[in-house]
């Protein structure tokens, strides 16, 4: 009774190490996401380490498993000898402390990689790698007319300027654009692009302008984020925009416009939900060097 009890113990601890541990060691590749549509990057090498790492931390589980069960199994078989208890705790104690510094390595790696693959990633040596991503080829040059409240631009092969609806009307009412790579490319973070910005977005924006030189007031109202890789999702669908903070009368102005809302403290700076505005309500977010711009309602 006692050999099938040992039996039946250790065969339950193999078939969980063998049958379920590995859906999770290999539910995920190891290799990033790169090389076929964008150019991999320093960041993929630390998130291939990374992977790596927590591939051989998740296989050392079911390991595990397997000599827990196989030290606990030879325990029952030899009885209550004061020899094989002797062996077992010694057996269970260098397997604890094995996983214990297993996991300590685990965690100081996985906290010095996270830090490293933050957003606009630094590279320590150099001090100025970029995590990007770029496009390992050109998308083809497209037009789309505008549809259910998206304005589409003409992506260029260049990855230079580009000429759209929304551009066209921003400019009409005063509004530029800027970038510290001076150019509007989408899939470059150091562009701010307008492909993809949302009809709603673009008269929001129109709306606030017009507002602050609605008394006459001069107001330099520019575009530093739109729709290009590097921001929120929101970004990205083109429903937000960044409007810096250049111009002290616009300043001025987005400060009378959220003032009648309470804010709320958030990492990114100061929240101001649904405010109302001429006919737009919007989401504003006064993120310290910009107004991060959400229309939500028109």
């Amino acid at each position: 009774m006692k050999i099938f009890n040992a039996n039946l113990i250790f065969g339950l601890a193999v078939f969980s190490a063998v049958v379920i541990f590995p859906n999770k060691v290999f539910s995920a590749g190891l290799v990033p996401d790169c090389g076929d549509v964008y150019a991999c990057n320093f960041c993929d090498f630390i998130q291939l380490i990374n992977n790596i790492i927590n591939f051989f931390i998740f296989l050392s589980v079911p390991i595990s498993v397997i000599i827990f069960a196989w030290i606990g199994w030879t325990l029952i078989v030899e009885g209550n000898k004061s020899s094989a208890i002797s062996s077992a705790k010694d057996r269970f104690g260098a397997l604890l402390k094995g996983l214990f510094l297993m996991l300590s390595a685990w965690l100081i790696v996985t906290t010095i990689t996270t830090m490293l693959l933050k957003e606009s990633f630094t590279d320590v040596i150099k001090g100025n790698y970029d995590c990007s991503r770029f496009l390992l080829f050109e998308p083809q040059e497209e037009i789309t007319s505008p549809s259910s409240g998206n304005l589409q631009v003409v992506p260029q092969t260049s990855g230079g300027e580009v000429s759209s609806e929304a551009e066209k009307i921003l400019k009409e009412n005063s509004i530029s654009l800027s970038s510290s790579g001076d150019c509007s490319y989408k899939f470059a973070s150091n562009c701010t692009s307008l492909e993809g910005i949302q009809a709603d977005t673009v008269d929001g924006v129109v709306n606030l302008a017009n507002g602050c030189k609605s008394d006459g007031t001069e107001c330099n109202v520019v575009i530093t984020g739109g729709t290009e890789i590097g921001h929120s999702q929101a970004h990205t669908d083109g429903k937000k925009v960044d409007i810096g903070k250049n111009d002290p009368n616009f300043n001025a102005f987005m400060e009378t416009v959220v003032s009648e809302t309470k804010g709320e403290n958030i990492s990114a700076g100061t929240k101001y939900s649904n405010v109302k505005y001429g006919n737009a309500t919007y989401t504003i977010i006064n993120e310290g060097d910009h107004w991060d711009v959400e229309v939500i309602g028109s």
